[in-house]
Formats: structure tokens, C-alpha cells, sequence
């Protein structure tokens, strides 16, 4: 466990080993909901002492000092992907690209956008925030399960590593954790971000022919700010 929250986080835990991060990767829904935890309390904090728009940036500025930027980078990447025309290896190498381009710099803008609106409305609420963030990692652990791995990289690693005889339980851990905290409403939401996995997952086979560690990043990002959203909607 140690390994994988030294490889998804910014938090002092040693070396880590990728192949061992890998391994443990069914864990991602509990990692989630110890992100979550700690950013919410951070959260609940911040509101009661300081104007709403302001605890809430400082919300996401806790979000990606303890997670790092590489989903979001993922997500640029992801972007920049899938806006350019042409063959999957065009794709691919676009992707791939170091230098980000305009799509990946648009959608990553747009994405804090979405997440300051949404930490905003929730005003501080910890369950919510660990919801989603349980929500983040069960929609990249879904498409671990589920996608084609590229035939190098980081992706390849976690999904040929992967135990999945395991998943089934852990997102059966991800909807029980939800509906202690939540009710129905968790349980809505982490089904709502397994299926933005699925959505995203079938696009990128479709783009590039397999899913690799910026498809794995960006479905993160998406999950967490889609889940975000469900739990505003949701009555």
C-alpha cells in the first residue's frame, strides 16, 4: 500500500516501486478515500475561516500538492490526443508530444474552471469530497480492468499487473464505503464515474487502438470533476 501511495501521491512514504504500486492497484479506491479525507478536512477548514471562492481554489491547490500534476498532465495530453486528425499513431505521437498543445491547455483550463464551481457549491462538505475522490480512483481502476495496454509504458505495467480477480471487490468497496457515507447518493456516484471510465476507455481505443498512462490520468481527472457534478445534481 505504502508503494502505491508513493507512486499516485506527493506524501513522504520512501522509494517507491512501480511494479509493487502496480500490483497493489486494486487498492486505488481506498487511496482515493484517503485523499479524499484529507483534502476534505483541509476543505471543511478552509470554509469556516475564509470566503467561499477562496477555499475553494485552496482546495484544488490541496487536491494536486498531495496528488502532483501528472493526471493533469495526463488529461493535456489526453486532449491534445484526441484533437488531432489523422491515423491513431498520429494521434498517438501527438499524445505523446512533450509540448502541450492548445487543446491540452484549453481543456485543463476548463477543468479547474468546472472543479473550483463545484468545490465551491459543495461548500466544504467532507463526505462529498471523499465521495468523489473514491469515485476518481474506482474510474481508473475500472479502465485498468477493462482497457488494451500500449505496448510500452507506464500503462502497461498497472493493467498487466493488475489482479483483477480482485477489482470486482474493490468496487463493490468503493459503492458500500459511498452508501455509509452518502446513502444512494454515493452509490449513484461512483456507478456515474465507472461509467465515464467506460465512455472514455471505448473513445480511446477507438483514437489510439489501446489506453496508456495519459488515458489512465485523464479518466482520473474526468471521474473526480464528473462525480463532483453527480453530487451537486443529485436530490
Amino acid at each position: 500500500m505504502l508503494d502505491l501511495i508513493g507512486f499516485f501521491t506527493r506524501l513522504p512514504c520512501g522509494n517507491s516501486s512501480i511494479d509493487k504500486a502496480a500490483e497493489y492497484s486494486f487498492l486505488l479506491p481506498i487511496l482515493g478515500g484517503l485523499i479524499g479525507l484529507i483534502v476534505g478536512i483541509f476543505s471543511l477548514f478552509v470554509f469556516n475561516y475564509l470566503d467561499g471562492l477562496l477555499a475553494a481554489l485552496l482546495t484544488i491547490v490541496a487536491v494536486y500538492l498531495i496528488t502532483g500534476l501528472n493526471h493533469l498532465d495526463g488529461l493535456a495530453d489526453f486532449a491534445d490526443g484526441m484533437y488531432t486528425s489523422g491515423s491513431k499513431q498520429r494521434r498517438i505521437e501527438a499524445m505523446k508530444d512533450v509540448q502541450t498543445g492548445i487543446a491540452g491547455v484549453t481543456i485543463v483550463l476548463f477543468s479547474i474552471l468546472f472543479l473550483v464551481y463545484a468545490i465551491f457549491m459543495i461548500n466544504g462538505d467532507v463526505y462529498k469530497i471523499i465521495v468523489a475522490e473514491i469515485g476518481a480512483k474506482t474510474g481508473m481502476l475500472f479502465a485498468l480492468f477493462i482497457g488494451k495496454p500500449m505496448k510500452s509504458g507506464l500503462g502497461k505495467v498497472f493493467i498487466e499487473n493488475l489482479n483483477k480477480t480482485v477489482v470486482p471487490f474493490s468496487i463493490l468497496f468503493s459503492l458500500v464505503i459511498s452508501f455509509v457515507l452518502l446513502q444512494l447518493m454515493g452509490i449513484i456516484t461512483v456507478i456515474v464515474s465507472i461509467c465515464v471510465s467506460l465512455v472514455m476507455v471505448i473513445v480511446a481505443h477507438r483514437a489510439f487502438g489501446k489506453v496508456n498512462g495519459d488515458v489512465l490520468g485523464a479518466i482520473n481527472e474526468v471521474s473526480r470533476i464528473v462525480s463532483l457534478y453527480a453530487l451537486l445534481l443529485i436530490v
